[in-house]
């Protein structure tokens, strides 16, 4: 059977690629875009409506857009203490880590504010848990038996998430616990457990489970 000049280029004519070629050389129609030789891609659209200057001055906002997300994403979070999660990491301060001691737990009462940042950056304090003091609304404030029930309740929780007693530990833990207006106004009886890095310099890595 004889080859047709079809069948040599997929069922198209030679005169069907050659007019193909054409077009493809052809100048372009006045008022047509100009073709940079370059896909357009997602910015196609733009290509046509706006100036040189304007589509710069779009592509400049979507990246200082993208770049305040990022931003957003890797910054420390300003939560209350009361509002941190058992796991979470916090960044705070020289003064933390030089109140800290190894071995024992610091007592501080009301709710301040601390920067939770992943564990992977330097930090000074890591949350354990919360406990839960004894007493019903109309209980009178226990100006002693809170903190003295806060330190009980954080060397427990201490043994179970870093994995040995506080005694003879290189960490130190803080335990935030109801101040007096919380507990008779807000009816406050949650204590946050802390380990804490005694200072100078800060950690990077959850303590949970280390043995530490």
């Amino acid at each position: 059977m004889s080859e047709t000049p079809g069948d040599r280029h997929g069922g198209r004519s030679d005169d069907g690629r050659i007019e193909a070629d054409r077009e493809d050389d052809a100048p372009p129609r006045p008022g047509a875009p100009e073709r940079s030789g370059m896909p357009m891609g997602p910015w196609a659209h733009v290509s046509g409506r706006f100036s040189p200057a304007q589509r710069s001055l779009i592509i400049g906002g979507v990246l200082v857009l993208a770049s305040l997300v990022v931003f957003k994403l890797v910054s420390p979070t300003q939560v209350g203490y009361r509002s941190a999660k058992p796991g979470d990491c916090l960044v705070g301060s020289d003064a933390i880590a030089a109140a800290a001691r190894p071995g024992v737990v610091r007592t501080v009462s009301g709710s301040p504010a601390a920067e939770i940042a992943g564990c992977d950056q330097p930090h000074i304090q890591e949350v354990m848990g919360q406990v839960v003091l004894p007493g019903d609304r109309g209980v009178p404030y226990p100006v002693d038996g809170a903190p003295a029930a806060a330190i009980t309740g954080c060397t427990a929780l201490f043994a179970t998430y870093v994995g040995r007693p506080l005694d003879g530990s290189s960490l130190g833990a803080t335990a935030f616990y109801p101040e007096r207006a919380e507990w008779e106004n807000q009816f406050e009886r949650r204590v946050v457990c802390v380990v804490t890095v005694p200072g100078p310099g800060a950690s990077t890595g959850s303590v949970k489970g280390s043995g530490r």
